[in-house]
């Protein structure tokens, strides 16, 4: 069947693969779905033009329709599937037309289409394996949107392109976007689980997160500067991988989404955006169909678990793209760090896990719970603004506040407090697996105490960058733990440690430790933990051993130091109770332990110490450096 228009475009019937709008040899392409034996009519707006097609006319199978036209070549262009008054959703819709606005209701649901090319330039995929990334999780909007990020286009894909140095600077390689698809802010106030805004308190609420149903096909229009959100999508997706950044997406698919269709979206999202893994719940997921999909398989996904026995069996993956992504380890590490009785073993558990079928993403703050900032700061949630009389978000936040509720002057406690992230940061960064950074949390973002943010589109939710000035010392503290972590391959090994000695060189890969060297107290009351991590092990050409003392105990300890090669001392890296020199050296500046069998680690306190060369009195230095002059 061939349909002639006015306008001179001939019709024809159309495949319904790929489903949405694509742009073939033969035409642009036209499929979508309708459950109803009615008529219904393809309507497009483009170049100023109107025209409408029978869609009724061009069944081809099942519930699916499809047309092509020929010589449809607007750059850009408009469309619905109408049937009477009715609007049929396109599932598979690569954009939505008038969304470009934050915060505004569309009365009515167009779709549109770009017709252009994006150049690559060609770009590649960084691939950085799963124990080498330092992640870092955002909000579009939220990230730059606020003034002080003094960013041209804040709240939008340019505008997380106009940090890309910043995030280099900060030693990430990893970006995970929220939701960042089309989905509408702005939901029927029937709608019980929004806040209702000022601006339009009678009809809408507002959905700052986006975890709903969407359009996972399109970017997010209100989250572009420009009038092609596609193309931005992709200069940003380019900038971050010249600098060698992954990209990593969230989706929330809800459960009535087709499964075919969820495979359909990362497919599209891999091949078109270039994007570098998923961050996607189980629970409504395919998850056996997307790990064994030949097209995902060396694109990073991310889930609460997976059953990879199922897979794999007893192979282990030439590449490693699985990773468990779930509140465990930020759990364990809250209670330990806060003082809590009996967690000694499930810590000295989390910080070597990385197992070899899948890798494990590890953080002490995500978006669902308290900032790391307000997890030394409050004991309780304070989400008052939401508007639920403060029974919305987890009473379960495994905080402490140092002695005083919320904001606070007293040196005594900001100073506790910030020794406090400082030994979080420690066991984050120094713990296996891949270790992840909620935004904001390296300068000490606030939320005032609301755990449960996902309505707040101000302050609350908005980075404050002026916190680095305020906060630098800590800002200073995150570069350095990040920088160390990723110069020694021994606190990010490629396989998890076995905690014995594979390789007969005498001493295990990892070690646990107490007040007795070799002897961990993993005893219900002890809250000290050691752990050796022996050079020898290292793919360094260096072979640096390591030792780690963590002290969550209100009262100073004294722990055993593992003993060294002779002429080898230990010399200290970090010292979280040392405020003096914020608390860590420049490696080989710290005081050398010479001779020394034990050390005294403060109350609540991580230390971190190297193994060096025994540094020489300054005479001793002179004489040798003058003897070899003479030579």
């Amino acid at each position: 069947m061939i349909l002639k228009l006015e306008n001179g475009l001939d019709v024809y019937l159309g495949s319904i693969q790929p489903p949405g709008v694509t742009k073939t040899d033969k035409g642009m392409n036209f499929a979508v779905a309708f459950d109803k034996r009615e008529p219904f009519i393809l309507k497009i707006w483009a170049d100023g033009q109107c025209f409408e097609i029978p869609m009724y006319d061009f069944h081809v199978v099942g519930d699916m329709y499809a047309v092509c036209i020929k010589n449809l070549k607007a750059r850009y262009f408009e469309y619905a599937y109408l049937c009477g008054t009715m609007c049929i959703k396109d599932v598979w819709a690569r954009g939505i037309a008038n969304a470009g606005v934050w915060g505004e209701k569309r009365p009515d649901k167009r779709f549109c289409f770009w017709n252009r090319h994006f150049d690559w330039h060609g770009d590649r995929r960084p691939q950085i394996a799963m124990n080498d990334l330092v992640m870092y999780k955002l909000h579009v909007r939220g990230f730059t949107v606020h003034p002080s990020s003094k960013v041209k286009d804040g709240g939008t894909f340019a505008g997380i392109a106009a940090k890309t140095a910043y995030l280099k600077l900060l030693g990430i390689n990893c970006i995970e976007l929220m939701p960042a698809v089309s989905f509408d802010e702005m939901v029927p106030e029937n709608d019980n689980l929004y806040v209702i805004p000022k601006k339009e308190p009678e009809k809408y609420k507002m959905d700052y997160w986006g975890y709903t149903d969407a359009f996972y096909f399109a970017p997010k229009a209100a989250y572009a500067a420009g009038n092609c959100p596609p193309d931005e999508f992709k200069r940003m997706v380019r900038t971050m991988h010249a600098a060698g950044i992954e990209v990593v997406m969230e989706f929330s698919f809800s459960s009535a989404v087709n499964k075919n269709l969820i495979l359909e979206c990362l497919r599209y999202w891999t091949m078109e955006y270039h994007v570098d893994g998923f961050h996607i719940s189980a629970g409504t997921v395919p998850m056996q169909l997307l790990m064994t999909d030949p097209v995902l398989s060396e694109v990073k996904l991310f889930s609460e678990g997976f059953d990879t026995a199922s897979v794999y069996g007893q192979q282990i993956p030439a590449y490693k793209h699985l990773a468990a992504y779930h509140d465990g380890y930020s759990i364990c590490c809250r209670r330990f760090l806060k003082g809590d009785e009996g967690m000694l073993s499930a810590l000295s558990y989390h910080i070597r896990h990385n197992p070899d079928h899948m890798g494990v993403i590890n953080y002490m703050a995500n978006v669902n719970g308290f900032t790391m900032m307000d997890m030394v700061s409050y004991n309780e949630k304070h989400n008052e603004d939401n508007g639920e009389d403060n029974q919305d978000g987890s009473d379960q936040n495994q905080s402490w506040n140092c002695g005083v509720e919320g904001p606070v002057r007293k040196k005594k406690v900001l100073s506790l407090r910030l020794r406090q992230l400082k030994n979080a940061l420690l066991l984050l960064f120094l713990s296996q697996g891949t270790p992840l950074l909620l935004s904001g949390d390296e300068f000490g973002q606030t939320k005032q105490g609301n755990n449960n943010s996902y309505c707040q589109d101000n302050e609350i939710s908005w980075l404050n960058w002026g916190l680095i000035r305020r906060n630098k010392d800590l800002f200073a503290f995150v570069k350095q733990v990040i920088s160390f972590r990723k110069s020694h391959d021994l606190f990010h090994m490629a396989k998890e440690p076995r905690l014995m000695d594979y390789r007969g060189l005498g001493l295990p890969d990892l070690s646990y430790h107490g007040e007795k060297a070799w002897q961990p107290e993993f005893d219900r009351c002890s809250r000290q933990f050691g752990a050796f991590y022996c050079g020898d092990y290292s793919e360094d050409t260096e072979k640096t051993s390591f030792y780690t003392a963590y002290n969550m105990h209100w009262e100073p300890h004294e722990f055993a130091l593992p003993n060294l090669p002779k002429g080898r001392a230990w010399q200290m890296v970090f010292n979280t109770a040392e405020d003096s020199v914020n608390g860590f050296w420049p490696e080989g500046k710290g005081p050398v332990l010479k001779d020394q069998k034990k050390v005294m680690i403060g109350a609540r306190a991580v230390c971190v110490f190297m193994e060096n060369p025994e540094v020489l009195p300054e005479k001793t230095v002179r004489e040798k450096e003058g003897k070899k002059d003479a030579q």
